[in-house]
């Protein structure tokens, strides 16, 4: 099971996501999601959620949701995603 910082910033990078994307699919902020990473700080409130972890693990050993393609769709830069 990921339980450390480093095994979840290396689940993250093997998805192919970037600490924006994970920090939307966890509902949280991108320093957050920086500070699960660096593992500077050992407080309750930044240690890597132990669900954030599961379903990170899960990602990596290639379950995906049925809408993963368009969650994690990149819109294009410069560009505006438009919704129908």
């Amino acid at each position: 099971m990921i339980r450390q910082s480093a095994e979840f910033k290396s689940a993250r990078r093997a998805l192919g996501m970037t600490q924006l994307q994970a920090a939307k699919l966890f509902g949280v902020a991108p320093t957050t999601v920086r500070k699960w990473e660096a593992g500077e700080d050992c407080s309750t409130s930044t240690k890597v959620h132990p669900a954030a972890a599961r379903f990170m693990e899960a990602l990596a050993g290639g379950w995906r949701p049925s809408d993963w393609a368009e969650a994690t769709a990149k819109a294009p830069r410069g560009k505006r995603a438009v919704k129908a």
